[in-house]
């Protein structure tokens, strides 16, 4: 499922129609799938390295590695007392990408032997492989799902040792496994993996938290079954503490040096963002336990990565929902910020954009007041000239519901919105055109046809 389906609906069939999909060209999919399986997985470098994002052939913080270095690593993994240095050396070089992971998956005996140690009663052995596997499930999807039947069992099993470290590090490579495909995601799924990655979010230990709620966002990005499997159960895991740990975590990252930190961030917010999607009352349920929430991802929004804006913006799009959180939002200054990332980056601003539509379907005057003192109704009218349908949908979605709340229909004007319009209604989308035609007959042509 993609990302944008996952959107909570809202309530007209206005916002329905809008979280559509409607972009089915091969190309376009190919090139979301890639952006999403590169934000689903993570590398481990060194202990003092920060996992990275993204593209897995990212060499910058360990030294090469030759081939004829892994081979020899390889069989020394043979040698008891050689194991742990040809583990570590192996982690370095799995971390330089494709290349030495396709070499690794292809030496006759490597994976077993790898298992095998995975499957010892060491600790530090098991830990120590444990990190080379996420770092080859951080490549490409038939290596993944290779290494996934073979240590899954293992790993699922370890989420629930005494050991920190180990619980710590099983959680990120399953957490790259989950984020490679839905075959990876049933596969985590079956072997009972959700469960203790839950009671792991309960944990005295940040870098089990964090990695926790890496994996648990990856298994949401399957389908609603799947997603349902992390919020049916939410009085669960209220109760726990374990939403409201994570509630505390975002504030806490808010407050110190690590705002900008996408690495901390980005996994504590899109578990919440997964949460959120569910019921409202949770939504309002979080803003009534924390009241700074809103305030810190006011914060985040001034972030310099764009995955902590795109992250928080999907949060605030899914609490946004809820008319007692949207009220809210209106009260703070958190109006403006999102005005001001229409105007950012495709992804981004249409995450900003689905929460301005949010507020306004609400069908709220003063709220609609407040959009259009904030420039909303003129940030919009580019969204008009975009060749992109979902983006020109979303766009008509905001300025029907504007529309029927208050008479802007001049700043609109004003704001070029009358000649970006009149085209649409010649689209090549029937619903678009559709829709345009509407608007255009119920708030301008019905006036000039009065005063004629």
């Amino acid at each position: 499922m993609e990302r944008k389906q996952q959107h909570k609906k809202g309530h007209q069939k206005a916002v329905t129609d809008l979280r559509k999909k409607w972009k089915a060209e091969s190309l376009a999919l190919s090139k979301e799938k890639r952006s999403q399986l590169l934000d689903a997985k993570r590398i481990r470098h060194s202990p003092a390295a920060s996992p990275t994002h993204g593209d897995t052939d990212d060499e910058s913080t360990d030294d090469n590695v030759s081939l004829v270095q892994v081979d020899k690593a390889i069989e020394d993994m043979k040698n008891k007392s050689e194991r742990i240095g040809a583990l570590k050396l192996l982690q370095r070089a799995l971390a330089q990408g494709s290349l030495v992971i396709d070499h690794f998956m292809a030496y006759d005996g490597a994976l077993d032997r790898l298992v095998g140690l995975l499957s010892d009663s060491d600790a530090e052995l098991q830990i120590e492989c444990v990190w080379c596997v996420a770092n080859i499930t951080a490549g490409e999807h038939e290596a993944t799902l290779r290494v996934a039947k073979s240590t899954a069992p293992y790993m699922v099993t370890y989420l629930s040792s005494d050991n920190h470290n180990l619980q710590e590090q099983c959680a990120w490579a399953l957490g790259n496994i989950a984020g490679d495909s839905e075959e990876c995601r049933d596969l985590l799924i079956s072997h009972g993996i959700v469960p203790p990655l839950i009671a792991l979010l309960k944990s005295p230990d940040s870098g089990c938290i964090k990695n926790s709620a890496f994996a648990l966002s990856n298994l949401a990005r399957g389908s609603n079954e799947k997603r349902a499997l992390l919020t049916e159960n939410e009085t669960q895991l209220y109760n726990s503490g374990a939403v409201s740990k994570m509630v505390d975590q975002l504030i806490i990252h808010s407050k110190d040096e690590d705002l900008h930190n996408n690495v901390l961030a980005t996994p504590v917010l899109r578990f919440l963002g997964n949460v959120f999607s569910g019921p409202d009352e949770l939504s309002e349920r979080a803003c009534a336990e924390h009241p700074t929430l809103l305030t810190t991802i006011a914060k985040f929004l001034c972030s310099n990565h764009r995955h902590v804006i795109k992250e928080t913006l999907w949060l605030l799009s899914n609490i946004s929902a809820d008319f007692k959180v949207c009220k809210e939002i209106v009260a703070s200054d958190l109006i403006e910020k999102l005005v001001k990332h229409l105007s950012s980056s495709y992804e981004i601003k249409m995450e900003a954009a689905y929460c301005l539509c949010h507020i306004a379907i609400h069908q709220q005057k003063e709220w609609a007041e407040a959009m259009l003192e904030k420039q909303a109704v003129k940030a919009f009218v580019p969204f008009l000239k975009s060749h992109d349908g979902e983006e020109i949908h979303v766009a008509l979605t905001y300025f029907e519901a504007m529309f029927r709340i208050l008479n802007c229909t001049k700043q609109f004007e004003d704001a070029g919105g009358l000649s970006c319009i009149e085209p649409l209604e010649y689209h090549k989308d029937e619903n678009i055109k559709a829709v345009t035609n509407d608007l255009l007959e119920k708030y301008f042509y019905k006036e000039e046809a009065t005063s004629g």
